[in-house]
């Protein structure tokens, strides 16, 4: 089986973009999305028909994976719409994806052949209950462990509990308020080369262990993605093979807790 997973902050175009929405809440802003942190959220100012959220790259992209992290988005919107554009008019759009349906608390697209451009949008089909609150938008290439073998992986949840939303003392703690618990997904891996164990040690060393969220999709057949942060400690295993030297780890990422916007 393959792992997918979007490694580090940084590969997340969305963190450096500008990002513009049809309304926000003055509390909670269009830039939310993109701070790496679900727990402090975006929200539109008003439940409106077909909202959208755009995204200048600043150069043209061609990102395979969008992905939404906490969301309040029921069943008034019947899809979403991910579309792109060399313009910020958006007159001449092309669509790269339609998501229906989308699962809770997070969802995800893969776009097999994205086109070149600049500018990026979600459009939200339809009128939402209340005002659309998102977490977390990831917009970027997929990337793909090539050689690793995932041997397992499981995943389960905790009661929600309340969590400090960065590392300075003076943000607030941010209480996962939805009716989802927090997920913890545990993976382990069977590398037969030195080379293949590099793939994972650098996967952590992009995240700076846990400082830096990761974006871990098990198996895309199936709608689980983990917005979260892998554990620092990680251990290795020798084991004997006929061809030599073989490792086998396991490491466990932590999702991130989302928060409900308050009204």
């Amino acid at each position: 089986m393959a792992f997918d997973y979007l490694a580090g902050l940084a590969a997340n175009l969305v963190t450096t973009a500008t990002i513009t929405a049809s309304s926000e809440d003055a509390n909670y802003d269009a830039d939310n999305v993109g701070i790496g942190w679900p727990a402090q959220p975006f929200k539109f100012n008003a439940a409106a028909l077909d909202d959208t959220l755009d995204f200048d790259f600043a150069s043209v992209q061609q990102p395979t994976l969008v992905s939404v992290h906490g969301h309040n988005i029921d069943s008034g919107i019947t899809s979403i719409t991910v579309l792109s554009d060399d313009n910020s008019s958006f007159t001449s759009p092309v669509t790269e994806a339609t998501i229906t349906s989308p699962a809770s608390p997070t969802f995800f697209n893969l776009i097999a052949s994205p086109t070149s451009h600049r500018y990026w949008r979600l459009r939200f089909n339809g009128t939402n209950g209340s005002p659309i609150e998102i977490g977390e938008v990831v917009i970027g290439v997929l990337q793909r462990l090539t050689g690793t073998h995932l041997i397992s992986w499981s995943y389960d949840e905790e009661m929600p509990q309340s969590r400090q939303t960065g590392k300075d003392v003076t943000q607030v703690f941010a209480v996962n308020l939805s009716d989802y618990q927090q997920r913890h997904v545990n993976l382990s891996f069977f590398a037969e080369t030195y080379a293949e164990r590099n793939e994972i040690r650098d996967m952590l060393v992009d995240t700076k262990f846990g400082e830096e969220p990761l974006i871990i999709i098990p198996d895309p057949s199936d709608e689980i993605i983990i917005h979260g942060r892998v554990s620092k400690r990680i251990t290795w295993e020798r084991v004997p093979v006929s061809s030599g030297t073989a490792f086998r780890t396991s490491i466990t990422v932590e999702e991130d807790p989302f928060w409900v916007a308050l009204p």
